[in-house]
């Protein structure tokens, strides 16, 4: 059985800090668009599913941050396993979640200890989860696949980025 998340559409979502693969800072907070932030979670680098979302997000990063939405990657790696990845950054920060901190505190930590002879010494790892923030950190929109291929697709992100953008409905 997989786990609800804690995280809920309407709720504000706790702050965190966490470095990316070159050691620097990054607080969500702090590190939100003019719209808000699209957090992707990944399981790893190993993963061919996040690798191809990374390279789908990279390719079309300029339509969300025109949007003024800011792209996040939060990976439950250390930093070595990240370091091949880092020519990504350049649109697409990529942050590391090593002691799976922010993952377990958002509900989203799967553990498979048949995973652990796959470089996850305790075999945590991440549901595949997308998720948009508006300014105030309030969750907007969430994504949770429920199998490692289950992502969404750019279609419906942009989609919900819009949504985020229109003007609230005054009832006139």
């Amino acid at each position: 059985m997989i786990p609800l998340t804690l995280l809920t559409v309407g709720h504000t979502v706790p702050d965190w800090t966490l470095s990316d693969v070159h050691g620097q800072p990054y607080t969500l907070s702090r590190s939100l668009g003019l719209s808000g932030a699209l957090l992707t979670f990944i399981r790893g680098m190993f993963c061919p599913y996040c690798t191809a979302q990374l390279h789908q997000l990279r390719e079309h990063s300029a339509p969300i941050l025109a949007q003024g939405v800011q792209p996040l990657v939060i990976a439950a790696h250390g930093p070595e396993a990240l370091a091949v990845h880092a020519a990504l950054e350049n649109r697409l920060p990529i942050l590391i979640d090593s002691d799976r901190h922010v993952i377990t505190t958002y509900g989203l930590r799967h553990d498979l200890r048949t995973y652990a002879d796959v470089g996850y010494p305790t075999g945590a790892l991440v549901h595949p989860t997308t998720a948009l923030l508006d300014t105030e950190r309030r969750l907007r929109w969430i994504y949770r696949g429920i199998n490692p291929a289950d992502r969404p697709r750019l279609p419906m992100i942009l989609e919900q980025i819009a949504l985020l953008n229109r003007p609230a409905h005054d009832g006139a």
